[in-house]
């Protein structure tokens, strides 16, 4: 009958025991941290040629037209605004029982607005002729008749990407932290579009000269104008890139709870990118983020 009491006795702490470490015990990785962030986003990528709009908008009526002889500039606004709305998730250590402060995963979407590569196309001619207003001064008027063509083209779209990063960082348990890593993005545009413009203009400039100088008096009321418009609504690119962050992290309270949760936080990243438009071979280049946020972690 001891036998059997003690043996009862010696399973129950057992299995107290094996219930108090399988309490201690934690998840391999659990949510740590949310963010917010907004920034700016520059592109450094090459231009798109005239063949490149025609590439991509084979069925336009106006791309069809010959600009042969017009002079082309390429621009875009390769600055764009971004949000990122993202969660931090911390990983167990070997024993699972505590949760490491380095390295972190971070995962969340951002978004992209206003990207777009716009090219303008020009032709001008100019017809000369004199006419002798005056003998007795000697009054010159010089009549320039100049005919204008134009074209723009722009395609432009917003981003919508996926984004991942693996971050290594200082103690986030101090007033002041760093982090850096390597993070991955990938995903799609959204609302893609290419708008296209034709014009043909003419006018006249009047210039007067007396013997003593030449004035120039200006009249640009146009003479004959044609202008027309297209738009189209596009199959939405692709994209992937890579980058590396560095950032530093402020937090605002050392003692109170609440305030020991709240970070703010600036981060710049370099790194990679690759656009991938369907009639097109990928465009490959450079993108500089910076952006400032808040964070709350627990």
């Amino acid at each position: 009958m001891k036998n059997s009491f003690l043996v009862i006795c010696f399973i129950v702490c057992c299995d107290t025991i094996y219930a108090q470490q399988k309490q201690l015990k934690v998840h391999t990785i659990n949510i740590c941290s949310v963010t917010y962030n907004k920034g700016v986003s520059q592109d450094f990528t090459r231009m798109f040629s005239l063949n490149d709009f025609i590439k991509i908008a084979p069925f336009s009526d106006l791309l069809k037209s010959n600009y042969e002889d017009f002079n082309q500039y390429n621009y875009g606004s390769h600055w764009t605004n971004s949000v990122c709305l993202s969660a931090g998730f911390q990983f167990a250590n070997k024993q699972k029982t505590a949760y490491r402060n380095t390295p972190l995963l971070r995962l969340g979407i951002n978004y992209h607005r206003s990207n777009d590569y716009s090219s303008f196309l020009d032709f001008e001619t100019e017809n000369t002729y004199e006419v002798l207003a005056s003998f007795q001064y000697s009054v010159s008027v010089w009549f320039d008749s100049i005919y204008n063509k134009h074209a723009s083209m722009e395609y432009s779209y917003d981003q919508l990407l996926l984004d991942g990063a693996f971050l290594l960082r200082t103690n986030p348990n101090k007033r002041f932290s760093f982090y850096t890593g390597l993070g991955l993005t990938a995903g799609s545009s959204v609302n893609t579009t290419i708008g296209i413009s034709y014009g043909e203009s003419k006018h006249t400039e009047v210039s007067f000269n007396d013997g003593s100088g030449y004035y120039p008096q200006r009249n640009y009321d146009d003479i004959y104008s044609n202008e027309a418009d297209e738009s189209f609504k596009l199959r939405n690119n692709k994209s992937i890139g890579a980058y590396i962050p560095i950032a530093i992290d402020y937090r605002l309270g050392l003692k109170k709870k609440y305030w020991k949760m709240i970070h703010l936080f600036f981060e710049a990243r370099g790194g990679i990118n690759n656009l991938c438009i369907k009639q097109l071979n990928p465009i490959t280049g450079f993108r500089f983020d910076r952006s400032a946020g808040l964070k709350v972690e627990w």
